[in-house]
Order: C-alpha cells, then sequence, then structure tokens
C-alpha cells in the first residue's frame, strides 16, 4: 500500500539503546525514552484495535502505517518490516499451520520490544489479504464518518442550547428590570418561524406552554450530558418566561419597556464617576476657599491677611474651574444621549419595516412617524449649527487667573504658596480650554453622526410612505418647498463640518509626520516618482502613440489584429488627456487612503469622476466623428465647442444628482432636478441652433433626396429659419447616430449578408415599381470581353488576399525546409493566382509547373515532358531523372482536381503523383492546386493519412477585396459606370460621402453576397450588370437577374448526378461523366444536352463544364440535396 511509506503525522520520538544489531538513537532523558515507549506501544494497541474493529474514529488509520526515512532507526525498522512480511509470505507459500515466531534477542530493552511489537502488528495488518484490509478500513472509515456527522450534529446544538440560554438570561433580567440597557429586549419576545414550527411537530412542548402542570416533568427531564433533553429544558425555560410576560397586564408591561428605555437613556458609569469627581473637587475648592477666608479674618498682620485674601480669591477660581470640568462632563453626557435618540429612530423604522405586512397600514403609519421624524431631525440640525458656530469662534468659557495682579504682593512677604496656585491654576484652565475645545469637536461630529444615521431613517421611512405624502414632499408645494430648506441646511451643515475637519485633519497628520517619518517621506517619495513619470509621459504621448499607430500600420500582411491596434492607438492619442488626469488622481487617492484617509476625499472623488468622464466621453464622441468622414477645421472647432457646452450642462446636473445622493440622498432636491433638468435642454438646443444654422442649411440643400431637408432648405431667409433649423438639425443629428450604429454592424459578416439582402429586395422592387427602360444596349464586346473573370491580359492583382499565406509560402520555398503543399479552393476563387503570386520572383530554372489537363496521370506526365522540354514519349523515370537532375526549387501542378474522379478507383492518378512528389530530390517544394469538391472528397476517401505536409484552404473573398478586384477591373477596362439609374431604396446615412457613392458600395455589397466571396461570379455578374444608353454611351449599371437554386428544384435526379461530376471535375469529359456517375451513355447524353439547352452547361473543346452564370446556383442545390461539400 502507497500510504505506507508516506511521512507520519507525529515522528517517532528518540530513544532506545545502543544495543547490539541496532543502530543507537540518543535519548535526552529517561523521560523521552519513556515517551517514546508510550507512544510506540500506543500505536501497536491501535493497530491491533484496527484489526478488530475497535479503533478509535478519532484515529486515522493511515499515520499508524507511516515511516518517516529522515528519523536515523527508520531504516532499520523499515528493514525488519519488510523482512518479517517476506518471512509470512514464505510460510503462506509452505502452507504452513502455524507461523514461526522469530525469538527475541537476549538483553532486549523496553524501547526494543516496543518497537519490534510495533513492527509486528504492522506486519500483520498488511498480511492480511487486500480485500479484508480493504473491508476493515472501509468499516473504520464508515464509522469515522459517522462520527463526523455525529459531532457536527452535537455542536449544531450545543450553539443552539447557548443561544437559548442567552436569550432565557436576557429575557429573565428584563423582567427582573436588571438587562442591559444597551440589548434592545423586543427581538427576546418574538417567536419566529422555527419555534412556531417546533409548536407545530412538537405536541409536549405545545402541551407544556398551554397546560402549566405539566412543566416539572419537562424541566425534570434534562440530565448531564443529553444535549436533546437541556434543548428541551432550556426551551421550557424560555416557554415559561414568554408565559410570565403574557400573564402581565398591559400596564405592567409598558412600566417595563419605560424602566428599560429609562436605564437606557441614562449616562455611562465612567461619565457618573467623572462628574461625581468633578464635583468632588468643587466641593473640597470651596472648603479650602472657606478656610483661606477665615484665615483671613484670624490673621494677625495685614501681611498675612492680604496673602489669606488672595490665596481665597485664587480658591474661588479653583473651585469654579472644577465646577466647569462637572459641567463638561454632563455635557458629554449629551453628546452620547443625542446618538441614542438616532438609534431609537433606525430601531422605529426598522420595526415598521419589518412588523406590518399591509402596505396600507404601514403607509398610514409611516405618514405619522415622518412628521416626528422631521420635527427631531430639524432640532438635530439646529443644535448641529450651534455646535459648529461654538467650534468655529466662540470664545472659551474655562476660568482662567489673571494674567497680571493688579495689587501684587511685595516680594519681602510672598512666601511662594500663591506663585504656586496661580501656576497651577494656570496650567488647570489650559488643560480645561483644550477639552473644552475638544468637547465642542466630539459634540460637532457626534451631532453630524446622529443628523447623518437620522436622515437615513428619514429616507427609508420615505418610501414607505403614501403616495399622497410621498408626492407633498417632493413636489412644488409648500411642503416640499420646506422640505428642500431643510435639505439645503443640511448640505450647508455638512460642507461647514468637512471644512472645519481640515485644520484637524492636518494637525494629526503633522503629529503623525512627527512620530514616525518613515511612512510619511515613503510616500512624498512615491507621490515624487508618480509626478516625474506623469510629466515624462506627458511629454512623450503624442508621439509614441503615433510611433506605435504607424509600426502596427507597416506591419505586413495587415489582419484584423493589426488594424485595430492601430485604432486603438488613434483614439487612445485623442482622449488621452482625461485618461491621464483620472489615472493620475485614482494613484493620488489611493496613496491617501494608504496614508489614513480623508473623509472629505469621498466628495472630491465624486467631482472629478464627473469631470473627467464628461472631458472623456466629449473627446471620445469628437474623436469619432471626426474619423467618420472629413470635414472643414472650422466646422471641427464647432463640432468640439458644441460637445464642450453639452458636456457641461450634463455633469453640471449629474454632479449635482450626485453630491445630493451622497450628503442628503433622494429626498426633494433629487426629485426637483430630475423634474426640472429637462428645460435645461431649451437654453442649450437653442445656442445649438445658432451655431449650427448655416452649416444645417448648406448640408440641407445637397440633400434632395429627402422631404425633410427639402423644406429645411427651402426656409432659410424666411421667419421659419430658426424652427427649420432646428428641425433639420435634430434630422441630421438622428441620421448621423442611427448611420454611425448601422455602419458599425454592417462590418460583421452576418450582418453584412443581411443588409445585402435587404438592399437587393429594395432594389428590385423598386425596379418592378418602374417603368421599363427601352432603346438600352449591350457594352461594347472589347469592353465585356476585358471585364471577363479569365482576362488574357495580366490583371492587377488585389494584394491583400491571402497575403499572410502569400508571403509564408514564399519563406517556406526559399528555405531549407521543403515541403508538399495543397493548395485547396473552389473554382475561381484565384488558386493559380496563388501560385504565381507565390513563384513570381523565382529564377527561371527554380520553377517548374505544369497545369493538369483532362486525361489523367498519362496526360500529366506529357506535360512535364513539355515542361522540361524532352520528348512527350518520354517516360516517367526519364522525368524523374531529369527532375532529379535540374532539382528545381519548386515545383507547381495547377488544377489537380482533373485526377480525381468520385468513383472506385479514381484516386489511382493522384496517387501516382503523390509517389511522384516522393521520388523526386528532397530539396524540391511542390505547390499543387486542387479544388475543393475534389478535395473533399480526396480528404473521405483517405481518411487521416498524411499525403500532404501543409495544406492551405483559401477563404472566401471579403467585401473591400471584391470591391477593390471590380474597381481595378473597370477602370483597366476604360469604363466609369454610372449608378444614377440604379433606383434604390431609402437608406440611412452612414456616412458623409454621396449617394451615388453609397450606391456604388451597397451594390458592391450585393455582389459580394451573391457570389459568396468568389472573385470569378462577382466580376461576371458584374459585366452582366452594365449597359448603355444611346447616343450618350454612358455605361450605367442596373441590378442583374441572377439564377437562384430554386429554378433546379424540379430537375430529375440524373441531372444532379451529372451536374456534380462536372463541378468535381471542372472540365470533364462524356465518358468521365458517364464512368463516374454510374449511368448509361443515353441517359448521360440527354442530360449533358439538356443542361446546355437550359445554360448550366457550356461546351469548349469537348469538355464540359459549369456555366458561370449558374455556378453558384447549382453549388447551391447541390449542397442543399447534399450532394458536394464545399
Amino acid at each position: 500500500m502507497a500510504w505506507c511509506l508516506a511521512v507520519p503525522a507525529h515522528a517517532q520520538p528518540r530513544g532506545g539503546d545502543a544495543d547490539a544489531g541496532t543502530t543507537p538513537i540518543p535519548v535526552e532523558s529517561k523521560t523521552a525514552k519513556a515517551l517514546a515507549i508510550e507512544q510506540l506501544r500506543r500505536q501497536t494497541q491501535q493497530i491491533q484495535d484496527l484489526i478488530n474493529g475497535r479503533l478509535d474514529v478519532a484515529v486515522d488509520p493511515k499515520t499508524l502505517f507511516a515511516v518517516d526515512l529522515s528519523v536515523s532507526q527508520a531504516g532499520p525498522d523499515l528493514e525488519l518490516l519488510l523482512r518479517e512480511l517476506e518471512r509470512g509470505a514464505e510460510q503462506a507459500t509452505r502452507r504452513a499451520d502455524r507461523k514461526r515466531v522469530s525469538r527475541p534477542p537476549k538483553n532486549e530493552s523496553s524501547l526494543e520490544r516496543a518497537r519490534r511489537g510495533l513492527i509486528e502488528a504492522r506486519a500483520a495488518f498488511l498480511s492480511l489479504p487486500p480485500a479484508k484490509q480493504e473491508e476493515i478500513l472501509s468499516k473504520h472509515t464508515a464509522r469515522r464518518r459517522e462520527a463526523t456527522v455525529e459531532a457536527a450534529s452535537k455542536r449544531v446544538k450545543t450553539e443552539m442550547l447557548i443561544e437559548l440560554q442567552s436569550q432565557a438570561d436576557q429575557l429573565e433580567a428584563f423582567l427582573q428590570g436588571e438587562l442591559d440597557p444597551s440589548i434592545d429586549p423586543r427581538p427576546l419576545l418574538e417567536i419566529d418561524f422555527a419555534d412556531l414550527g417546533d409548536f407545530a411537530l412538537s405536541s409536549r412542548r405545545r402541551k407544556s406552554f398551554l397546560a402549566p402542570d405539566t412543566v416539572e416533568e419537562a424541566r425534570g427531564g434534562a440530565r448531564e450530558g443529553d444535549l436533546d433533553a437541556q434543548l428541551d429544558a432550556a426551551r421550557w425555560r424560555r416557554d415559561s418566561l414568554w408565559r410570565q410576560f403574557l400573564a402581565l397586564d398591559e400596564d405592567a408591561r409598558r412600566s417595563l419597556f419605560a424602566d428599560h428605555v429609562e436605564r437606557d437613556e441614562t449616562t455611562s458609569q465612567a461619565l457618573v464617576e467623572q462628574i461625581a469627581a468633578a464635583q468632588d473637587a468643587a466641593k473640597k475648592a470651596a472648603e479650602q476657599r472657606e478656610e483661606a477666608l477665615v484665615d483671613s479674618q484670624l490673621a494677625q498682620t495685614e501681611a498675612l491677611r492680604l496673602i489669606a485674601d488672595r490665596r481665597a480669591r485664587l480658591l474661588r477660581l479653583k473651585e469654579a474651574q472644577a465646577s466647569f470640568a462637572a459641567e463638561l462632563a454632563s455635557r458629554r453626557a449629551e453628546v452620547e444621549a443625542a446618538m441614542e435618540s438616532a438609534l431609537a429612530w433606525n430601531r422605529r423604522v426598522r420595526e415598521l419595516e419589518e412588523g406590518l405586512p399591509s402596505r396600507t397600514e404601514r403607509a398610514n403609519e409611516a405618514d405619522g412617524l415622518y412628521r416626528m421624524l422631521t420635527k427631531d431631525l430639524t432640532e438635530a440640525r439646529r443644535n448641529l449649527s450651534l455646535a459648529l458656530d461654538a467650534v468655529m469662534g466662540e470664545p472659551s468659557r474655562a476660568p482662567m487667573p489673571p494674567e497680571a495682579d493688579p495689587e501684587p504682593i511685595p516680594g519681602d512677604i510672598d512666601d511662594g504658596v500663591i506663585r504656586e496656585l496661580r501656576t497651577e491654576l494656570t496650567s488647570a484652565g489650559l488643560k480645561l480650554q483644550v477639552a473644552e475645545a475638544q468637547l465642542r469637536w466630539d459634540r460637532a461630529a457626534g451631532l453630524r453622526d446622529a443628523v447623518v444615521l437620522m436622515n437615513q431613517s428619514r429616507l427609508r421611512l420615505f418610501r414607505m410612505l403614501s403616495e399622497s405624502r410621498r408626492d407633498s414632499v417632493e413636489g412644488f408645494g409648500p411642503e416640499g418647498v420646506a422640505q428642500v430648506k431643510r435639505e439645503v441646511k443640511q448640505i450647508i451643515l455638512e460642507s461647514r463640518f468637512h471644512l472645519l475637519s481640515l485644520p484637524r485633519e492636518a494637525a494629526r497628520q503633522y503629529h503623525q509626520l512627527r512620530s514616525a517619518p518613515g511612512p510619511a517621506f515613503a510616500g512624498l517619495f512615491q507621490l515624487a516618482l508618480l509626478l516625474v513619470f506623469f510629466q515624462w509621459w506627458r511629454k512623450r504621448a503624442d508621439s509614441t502613440l503615433e510611433q506605435m499607430r504607424r509600426s502596427w500600420l507597416q506591419k505586413r500582411p495587415q489582419t484584423q489584429l493589426t488594424r485595430g491596434v492601430s485604432t486603438f492607438a488613434w483614439y487612445l492619442r485623442r482622449v488621452r488627456k482625461p485618461l491621464e488626469w483620472f489615472a493620475l488622481f485614482a494613484v493620488l487617492i489611493a496613496l491617501i487612503g494608504r496614508a489614513g484617509g480623508i473623509a472629505a476625499t469621498e466628495y472630491l472623488e465624486i467631482i472629478i469622476l464627473w469631470l473627467l468622464a464628461g472631458a472623456f466621453v466629449v473627446e471620445l464622441i469628437d474623436a469619432t466623428a471626426s474619423r467618420q468622414g472629413s470635414s472643414s477645421e472650422s466646422s471641427a472647432k464647432l463640432r468640439f465647442r458644441s460637445l464642450r457646452m453639452v458636456g457641461v450642462s450634463v455633469v453640471a446636473v449629474g454632479l449635482i444628482l450626485s453630491l445630493t445622493v451622497a450628503i442628503v440622498g433622494k429626498g426633494a432636491i433629487y426629485a426637483w432636478v430630475i423634474s426640472t433638468f429637462w428645460f435645461l435642454a431649451i437654453p442649450v438646443f437653442l445656442v445649438l441652433v445658432f451655431w449650427w444654422k448655416d452649416t444645417i442649411f448648406e448640408r440641407a440643400k445637397g440633400r434632395e433626396s429627402s422631404a425633410v431637408l427639402r423644406w429645411v432648405a427651402a426656409r432659410e431667409g424666411g421667419f421659419l429659419k430658426y424652427p427649420a433649423a432646428a428641425i433639420g438639425g435634430g434630422y441630421l443629428l438622428s441620421e448621423g447616430v442611427a448611420g454611425f450604429f448601422v455602419h458599425r454592424m454592417s462590418e460583421l459578416a452576418p450582418l453584412r449578408r443581411f443588409f445585402a439582402y435587404l438592399f437587393r429586395r429594395g432594389v428590385e422592387k423598386s425596379t418592378t415599381a418602374a417603368p421599363a427602360e427601352y432603346g438600352t444596349e449591350p457594352i461594347p464586346p472589347e469592353a465585356y470581353d476585358a471585364l471577363a473573370p479569365r482576362s488574357t491580359e495580366t490583371p492587377q492583382l488585389v494584394t491583400g488576399y491571402m497575403s499572410d499565406r502569400v508571403h509564408a509560402m514564399r519563406a517556406l520555398v526559399r528555405s531549407d525546409n521543403h515541403a508538399i503543399v495543397a493548395v485547396v479552393g473552389e473554382r475561381g476563387l484565384g488558386k493559380t493566382t496563388f501560385l504565381n503570386r507565390v513563384t513570381s520572383d523565382l529564377e527561371p530554372g527554380s520553377l517548374c509547373s505544369v497545369q493538369c489537363q483532362p486525361g489523367g496521370f498519362s496526360t500529366l506526365l506529357r506535360d512535364f515532358s513539355r515542361a522540361l522540354e524532352l520528348p512527350e514519349s518520354a517516360t516517367e523515370e526519364e522525368i524523374i531523372a531529369t527532375l532529379r537532375e535540374r532539382a528545381p526549387s519548386v515545383i507547381c501542378v495547377d488544377d489537380a482536381q482533373r485526377l480525381v474522379r468520385p468513383l472506385i478507383g479514381g484516386l489511382e492518378d493522384i496517387d501516382h503523383l503523390i509517389e511522384l512528389t516522393r521520388l523526386v530530390s528532397p530539396q524540391t517544394s511542390w505547390l499543387i492546386a486542387i479544388g475543393m469538391p475534389a478535395w473533399q472528397y480526396l480528404r473521405r476517401a483517405r481518411g487521416d493519412r498524411a499525403a500532404f505536409d501543409q495544406v492551405i484552404e483559401l477563404a472566401p473573398w471579403e467585401e473591400t477585396q471584391i470591391a477593390t478586384l471590380v474597381e481595378q477591373r473597370t477602370a483597366a477596362a476604360g469604363i466609369v459606370p454610372n449608378f444614377e439609374r440604379l433606383v434604390v431604396p431609402r437608406q440611412v446615412q452612414t456616412s458623409p460621402v454621396s449617394d451615388e457613392e453609397r450606391t456604388k458600395r451597397d451594390f458592391h455589397r450585393i455582389l459580394w453576397d451573391y457570389s459568396n466571396g468568389n472573385p470569378e461570379v462577382a466580376l461576371h455578374f458584374w459585366r452582366e450588370s452594365l449597359y448603355r444608353r444611346p447616343p450618350d454611351e454612358t455605361v450605367h449599371v442596373r441590378l442583374f437577374a441572377g439564377p437562384t437554386a430554386g429554378q433546379l428544384d424540379e430537375l430529375p435526379s440524373t441531372f444532379y448526378f451529372v451536374l456534380r461530376t462536372v463541378v468535381q471535375l471542372e472540365r470533364a469529359v462524356e465518358e468521365d461523366v458517364v464512368t463516374c456517375t454510374d449511368l448509361s451513355p443515353a441517359e448521360v447524353a440527354d442530360a449533358l444536352r439538356a443542361a446546355q439547352v437550359h445554360g448550366y452547361i457550356r461546351e469548349r473543346d469537348q469538355l464540359f463544364e459549369i456555366d458561370i452564370q449558374w455556378y453558384r446556383a447549382v453549388t447551391s442545390i447541390l449542397r442543399r440535396k447534399h450532394l458536394l461539400l464545399l
């Protein structure tokens, strides 16, 4: 068992004798040796108890078999244990009737006997069959689990018993009038759901509560150690106290609560002692003054009489100081009383929240309490105002001896007593002044806390008011005005309190600095570093972010990530200033909080957050608007000024609301601001209209397609000038916001297809509704041919398509790591162009390029012979030898799908090609282009067999790439298309471009969506969309009439098999179609003829291929019928 050799929970105690044959273990003392023997014997007994099923459940059996190899005796003990196990195994093999026990060595010490006993006990357990061991351990584990559950239950019952006993003790003290004033007695008299449930389940408890005669029986059932009985006894005791309370009449109950409240409102014992001590001091000072007066009357000389008289005066001042100290102690008790009143209101509101289930009853009760709470809160605010006035400038009332004696005693008769007494009184007076100032501040702080707590209770009570009462408090009537005045007064008081706290906070920080300067200097050092870094970053931020943006824009290839990072850097540069200040203040507030914190920073944080958030939003909106399109410098400045004015207005309202909530909560001021801040929008809107009127009319004149803007433009000079400008501004603003979101959503591929569908449907409906055009002509044949998907002229490349894979393949073919790469894509995606881009800059001798023709592998060998300038009759061995000799860096095989035939044995030709790649020089890379349908068939047929080192699947073209290709080919053909006659539905203006530009962009999206990103299909339908209108010879654009898959739904099944074979082979001869479809030659011939008649297929040089006009429709219907996988 693996855990037998684990590190033990308890290390073996050191001990033992240094006898022969054993490794001596040092023993510090006889006590340590005895402890070691006791532990070994205890472990031996525990293992025996485990075998017999009597092991204590508190013991983990794994700890009994642990061996700590770091202990010096562990090695010999482990060796003896293993020998004992080996001896037992040998005896079991001989099937001995009994075990042969080895005799113990002579002169064996007690410690060695204990060790040997433990080894034998371990061997006895480990010699048991594994099933028996598992059974013993499982039983012990079950017993441990039961003991754990029982212990948890006992713990819960013990906690419940303690709680019940505490409740009973407090309830008994309340009934006796001795309950601690800080404890609320009402929760002690509440019967909760658990108690009611216990009453429902326990008939004995119900009878005990209803019939007091059975009480003694219940009480006597408690036995020592029986928790259930003790719980029953505790419940009986609490039930009896509840019955005792219920037996009281109403007056007695009110008297109990009144006495408790009276005790709660009395001063604390410490204050009582302090007041008593001050009063005793005043009494003692009065006695001393009387004695001084008597001494003055009995003085025998004028000098002694003068000294006694002066001493009596100073003792009168001492008596006044003692009385003033007693007064200060009494006033401190008043501070605690104010907080007690606030706590009492908090309790009453909480009881109302939890007490009355009916909403109507609760509202009626809340209305009455609200008036009383408002009255007390007003009084508390008045007291707080007086307390703050006292803190600000009220002179100290502490009695002080005069600074100079008007009739000084001559020095020859002054014995120093008067001077000492004056010095003592001056020191005491200064202490009283300090104590008075501290008391004034403590009183202000206590009253402020009481006001805050009572205001929180008011807000909670406000939510429970009736609708009429709440409306009157929040409304603009007399009660609402009074409530606003009260909240304004509290805001002023809160501001005064925090302003007065600042000098005290500064003094506290100064004393803390003097007592512990280390943390303060560390904080100052951190602050200095922060400011230095802040200044350094602000000087270099623009250049750093601009360099970052340019570097990511210059990365090749450009991906979504590189464009996103560069855009992020551009935006960050525009909005960095508020973010920088926000980060600075966040770190500063964190440093202040770690240094001790200032209470007023909460309001400072709110102000800073709103100001910086407003600045950030303004900068972000301005940056977003400027990025959407070009605008003049004057328009940009006007836009920013307008955004700043709106931002200031919003921030002002937000600050008022946030500060109001933080200080007085959501009360009348909050309701007034929410109800009236919309009026602030009226002057702001009028100012914006005045600023923007010229721009609005200018933009309205260029938008003839909108009836609203035409109406606005017509009112530029009339008396409706400003209303028209307001309507036009709102219209342009809403159109711009909607266009922004539409433009952002249209960048997502699924939504781009959705918008393309909507645009196409709109164009189709508009075309259907419009009258038919006559006299149109197709574009000239030379222009039509120039736009052919597979033009004979070298077209311009769309370098953005698959540029990352092109660069990767160029690096591969120029490196020493050569590979066999499959370039996979459907017809028209640009497999041939991809191969040409990869190999465009190779030396002529480094490239061998062939294109597969129909006819199989033998035809491919003839193509290789021509490419290598060998006789067409050259054998495969000669071709391989020539390729090995010339060792080109790259061999390109295009249209390899013609080597794959979808039939049994149809992969022989492609297998020969793959074998050929293995026989040629390993220093040559192979680029093999294969159509997607043939590749899917090959992949399913070959499974996981790795014939290619890499597979590059050409992705569908993006919308922008399709648009670029169409524009390049159109410009190369010398055609300038006109989109004006393309009837389009009304659109949301997503960017500041002309209607024609927007129509062109949306038409390119239709091409991209219909072609599914296939450039060959897109180019074909683009040229089908062009036509002329003599005599001006202008080339116009109209929506193409592309076929759909629904037009092929009713074809015979043989058509689908024939079409699938032609798609897979791309260019097929009739014999290959017959072989692959397993149809009769007549059926195939009829299907091909009918497909040619309908235009699905076209024949060229006795080779059949899908007409590009029907390519997308054919592939769609084949995929729908699960006959084709692309």
